[in-house]
Parts: structure tokens; sequence; C-alpha cells
């Protein structure tokens, strides 16, 4: 009986313990997070709230109001476009920039293209010179902002070659027997497709330019 009675206030004594030592590891997880919140070091603020509140549950109003204020104030860097198409004759593009702290473009900017800060919000992509290259010039820009960093890939399409001319000559005879010659050319060139949907070129465009001579075929 004596024997029982031991055991049984050891158990007790451990559960106790163990108890205190939890609510301690809870309190100081907590503790943690609030200095982390202090120092601005949001993302990982919340990662030891979520542990605190998941510890003891008697802290997670406090963890739960802390972890929506640090979240308010998580750096936010991002850019309007993914993906930039100039066109092989040039031009000027203008992307938008959203964050929470001073941005850069750190890397991306070449002879055939460069950038332009406009403001705080906005910078623009200036490609001057035409592409008359057979192929499409791509560069990937990267705008950096504290530990943060957005890229946009960047193409100038290139020139569009032209198919082959075609030159068709015919005449007829009037009632006088004037002989009118024509001459009809065709130059084909193929439709630029859109490269936002990557859709195939659509059929060529045939520019007629006639030309006419007379002759006099005198009876």
């Amino acid at each position: 009986m004596r024997t029982t009675k031991k055991v049984l206030l050891a158990l007790i004594g451990v559960i106790t313990c163990s108890l205190q030592i939890n609510a301690q590891s809870c309190a100081d997880l907590y503790k943690k997070a609030n200095s982390l919140k202090d120092s601005k070091k949001y993302a990982e603020a919340i990662m030891y709230y979520e542990r605190a509140k998941d510890c003891d549950e008697n802290l997670q109003t406090d963890c739960n109001k802390w972890i929506e204020y640090c979240r308010k104030r998580l750096p936010v860097l991002e850019i309007s476009e993914q993906e930039v198409f100039i066109p092989y004759q040039g031009g000027d593009k203008q992307i938008e920039v959203k964050s929470t702290d001073k941005w850069e473009i750190i890397d991306g900017t070449t002879e055939w293209c460069n950038t332009d800060a406009f403001n705080s919000k906005n910078f623009i992509i200036k490609c001057r010179e035409a592409n008359n290259s057979t192929r499409n010039k791509i560069t990937t820009l990267t705008v950096n902002s504290g530990s943060l960093r957005k890229s946009t890939t960047l193409s100038q399409m290139r020139k569009p070659p032209c198919m082959t001319k075609n030159i068709l000559n015919f005449g007829i005879r009037t009632e006088n027997w004037t002989r009118v010659q024509f001459s009809s050319v065709s130059q084909s060139c193929p439709t630029l497709c859109d490269p936002m949907n990557r859709s195939m070129p659509s059929l060529p465009v045939h520019h007629q330019l006639p030309e006419f001579t007379q002759t006099h075929v005198h009876r």
C-alpha cells in the first residue's frame, strides 16, 4: 500500500514538472516571437507565434493578434509584367513596381535595350534600335528590394523575312490593234504572329503593283 502511494506521488511529481517545463517552453517561444517582432523580422516572428499558440492554447488570442500585425508589415515586391515583347522596329514599355522598400534594377540591361526609372513606382524599358537580325533578342531584367527579387523576360522580335517576288507579264490587243502590256509584281510578307498568344502567322499579304505599257502597232 505504501509502495503504491509512493509510486503515485512520483508520477504526480513527474507530470507536474513536465507541465512546468512545457509552460516555460511556451512562454519562451512567445518571448522569442516578441523579440523578433520588435526587430522587424516579421516572417520569423510569425513562425514563433505559430509555435507558441500550438504549444499553449491560452496564448492563442495574443499570438493571432500579433501574427496579423506582422503579416501586414511583411516586405512586398511585385512587378506588373513577367514577359515583355517589343516589336522589331523598337519601342518603349512602362513597368509598374509595387514595393514596401527601395528597389533597383540589378541585372539585364544590354546594349540594345536599357531602362530608365520613371519614379518610385515605375520604370521604362527602352529599345530604340530596330532588330534587323534573324533571331529575337532576349534578356532577363531583375528587380531587387532588400531580400526580395523579381524578374521579367524581355524579347525584341526579329525582323520578319519577306517571301519571293512573283512577276507576271501579259498583254492584250484592243480593237484598233493597240497592244497594252501589263506587268504585275506580287510580294508576300508573312504577317507577324501575336507573341502573347503564340498563334500561327496569318496568310501572306499580297501587294499588287501593276505596271502599264502601251505598244502601237500600225497596220
